[in-house]
């Protein structure tokens, strides 16, 4: 970074009478965010309020502290960090669970309308555009925009919808900075994509801006003041220096509380599963347990993706098992009634199983999944990390879990801890696959 600052600094000797700010040093702002709910009759309204946060526009991340806490966005290492300014901690996620978030809230939307409508019930929701508006996500049909000035406001709309107006007023930038800025609007408040961008291309700042949108639940406006814009030699990445990874709860007990100690631990995890030697398997079947020997090979698979090799006695040995022919039954149902007799079967099998009776239940903990019984499904969950907490397979379907949960923050997490165990699992490809789909069709927050 030592030559891009040298040139930063020529480069602004040399435009220093220019109006515009340069782009290569980190823009400070203290920003004032005053939000006012209105919640329609017999709904109940989010409590607004005055929030005061200092924020810092950089090369690679954008940051913003309000009292104790402060949020990083670091584009760079496409991260994001919550720290604790009193304990001096910080909690590290991905910086795709944002997006990911909105993508799938504004798809449930989407299908919720499309549901309410087809049993013709007259329920109020919010709009597509407003959705679009409150989640600053782009559906799949581009927003026609208007503008017009209203005394010393600019005004974006839509289809007759005000969405955003902001004071001609401000600072001018660069355009790297206005797309610093623009993401930070995008990261922490409401703002269509349309009119976030067309704010981008005006290159400044303003000193006030006001968005309003109209959620189910009634209206909601949300006024930013800005002022006391300075501009220093900002760093190449968020300093966390000073500040140590949150501990993980002494006594984990919950699926959470689980997680949360398997991503504290994941780069040891991965070193602490060990393949049993063949002879074990063999022995195993020589001592007619093929239900053991079955759990061992799951259990294995599960964890790196492998498939130990198998003699053709042994395979023939699985193949005529009764219990191992009902535990196939119930790991490839479909429907809810074969669902149903799924969990009871490995429910069953779980209490014949003399060891490693987590993997069935990690087999009924998806099926509870799929029959809509999370609690039980969270219990289950928890069991398997509590036995035997580096098994990839269990992550990645624990974060699809979360994912399903609308929980993306513990999802991406999940998912990441299977992919520090075992990089190259079969179905973790997909969540790559997803980050690569969001990239493509969400650039800006990237």
């Amino acid at each position: 970074m030592g030559l891009q600052r040298t040139i930063c600094r020529a480069v602004f000797l040399a435009l220093a009478a220019a109006t515009a700010m340069p782009a290569c040093a980190a823009l400070h702002m203290s920003v004032t965010a005053d939000t006012r709910n209105q919640p329609n009759p017999d709904a109940k309204a989010p409590p607004g309020g005055t929030q005061q946060s200092e924020a810092v526009l950089a090369d690679s991340y954008i940051s913003s502290r309000t009292g104790n806490k402060t949020v990083v966005f670091d584009f760079a290492q496409r991260r994001h960090y919550v720290l604790d300014e009193t304990a001096r901690t910080y909690d590290e996620y991905s910086l795709f669970d944002v997006v990911g978030f909105r993508e799938l809230e504004l798809r449930n939307r989407d299908g919720m309308r499309i549901k309410l409508a087809a049993v013709k019930l007259d329920q109020k929701l919010a709009s597509h555009l407003e959705d679009e508006h409150e989640l600053a996500i782009q559906g799949a049909a581009p927003t026609p925009l208007t503008t017009r000035i209203d005394g010393d406001d600019e005004v974006f709309m839509s289809g007759g919808v005000e969405l955003l107006r902001h004071s001609k007023a401000g600072t001018p930038v660069s355009a790297v900075d206005a797309a610093r800025f623009v993401q930070y609007l995008r990261y922490l408040f409401p703002g269509h994509p349309a009119v976030l961008a067309a704010l981008q291309q005006e290159q400044l700042v303003p000193a006030r801006i006001v968005t309003s949108y109209h959620p189910s639940w009634g209206s909601s406006t949300v006024e930013l003041k800005i002022v006391a814009l300075r501009q220093d030699e900002g760093a190449s990445a968020p300093a966390l220096a000073g500040y140590a990874p949150r501990p993980p709860a002494a006594n984990a007990a919950t699926l959470d509380e689980l997680l949360d100690r398997a991503w504290a631990s994941r780069s040891t995890l991965a070193a602490s599963m060990k393949r049993p030697p063949p002879e074990a398997l063999a022995a195993q079947l020589n001592g007619q347990r093929p239900l053991e020997a079955w759990l061992t090979i799951s259990e294995l698979q599960l964890s790196d993706g492998r498939m130990p090799a198998l003699s053709e006695e042994q395979k023939l040995a699985f193949r005529t098992d009764p219990n191992i022919q009902a535990m196939a039954r119930a790991v490839s149902a479909k429907d809810a009634n074969g669902l149903r007799q799924a969990v009871g079967t490995l429910g069953m099998l779980r209490l014949q199983a003399q060891s490693r009776r987590y993997v069935l239940s990690l087999f009924e903990a998806n099926d509870r999944v799929m029959l809509g019984e999370p609690d039980k499904a969270r219990s289950l969950y928890a069991d398997v990390l509590q036995a035997n907490p580096a098994i990839a397979g269990a992550y990645k379907d624990i974060g699809d879990f979360y994912f399903r949960s609308f929980d993306t923050p513990r999802a991406w997490r999940s998912w990441d801890i299977a992919r520090t165990l075992a990089p190259l699992f079969p179905t973790v490809g997909a969540v790559t696959q997803f980050e690569r789909t969001l990239t493509t069709r969400f650039p800006e927050y990237f």
